[in-house]
């Protein structure tokens, strides 16, 4: 039997997203699951095998904060004694969910004049153009691998045959009636939505949406 760990003193508790001005969510900007504890212990070299942890699908919890998994861990000798090491174990909550609210310049597709609905004000183009627009990043964390989390599909407009185009207009989906419906109604478009590790087996999605232009 392993000799139970010894730990060696209180833990260390940071933040794992430090928030600035422009983060914004649905709970205080401390966040209760934003939590990274950091814990070291003394023991055996003889027990190593016992206590070094898988972090993939990790069973291993916080003996406190017990919605925090393991997400990181190591081993370094103790000076002149050659039966005892340490064990630094770092864990860490899935965050929730939060935007960042950015200015940015994007590429969005052009609009074709329309016969249907063509306010004087609107910005038509023939092409694809670049403009600076209201963005949120969005960041969506979960446990496990990434193949798990469902990526939202990029804005794309399609011609009358369902082919991918760059340019809208009365016969694309959507429409340019549609379209400038968006633009006036300021809904956002998903730019590009990618997952990615975060901490040990947490996975962060982030997708960028930018208001239509």
């Amino acid at each position: 039997m392993p000799t139970p760990l010894k730990s060696l003193g209180p833990p260390v508790i940071g933040r794992g997203i430090q928030f600035g001005f422009r983060a914004e969510s649905g709970v205080s900007p401390t966040q209760r699951n934003n939590r990274i504890i950091t814990r070291d212990y003394e023991m055996r070299v003889e027990d190593q095998a016992e206590y070094i942890v898988a972090l993939e699908n990790p069973t291993t919890l916080d003996p406190v904060f017990t919605n925090a998994v393991i997400v990181a861990q190591s081993v370094r000798e103790k000076a002149g004694d050659n039966t005892v090491c340490y064990l630094r174990r770092v864990f860490a909550e899935v965050p929730q969910e939060w935007d960042e609210f950015i200015d940015r310049v994007e590429t969005f597709p052009g609009v074709a004049l329309s016969a249907l609905y063509a306010p004087a004000e609107f910005y038509f183009r023939n092409s694809q153009t670049t403009l600076r627009s209201r963005c949120r990043l969005n960041r969506r964390y979960s446990l496990g691998h990434p193949e798990a989390i469902l990526e939202h599909k990029k804005f794309q407009a399609f011609d009358a045959d369902g082919v991918a185009t760059s340019v809208i207009n009365d016969y694309t989906t959507p429409s340019a009636d549609e379209y400038i419906a968006m633009v006036y109604g300021r809904n956002e478009l998903v730019m590009w939505s990618v997952p990615r590790k975060w901490m040990g087996d947490i996975y962060v999605l982030e997708t960028l949406y930018a208001q239509a232009k």
